[in-house]
């Protein structure tokens, strides 16, 4: 009973963890995107809008062109 208890506890505390990475990985993509809109907006140029429907998708290409740069390249 008591590892019942231990594994379900050790269960929910592994998806609270995941839950809040992935928010945190959210809020900062979009972070990103609205910097990126902002600072389009200061230089009075074309933003990131190219990527779906109002740029909403853009920070899914970014994140997938940066990952693969850091992991197969450390020191670049």
């Amino acid at each position: 009973m008591i590892l019942l208890f231990t594994f379900s506890l050790i269960l929910e505390k592994m998806l609270l963890v995941l839950v809040l990475f992935v928010i945190t990985l959210t809020v900062a993509a979009y972070a990103t995107f609205g910097e990126r809109k902002v600072a389009a907006a200061m230089q009075d140029r074309v933003g990131p809008d190219r990527a779906g429907p109002l740029g909403c998708s853009n920070p899914q290409p970014t994140a997938s062109s940066f990952l693969p740069r850091k992991t197969l390249c450390p020191l670049c």
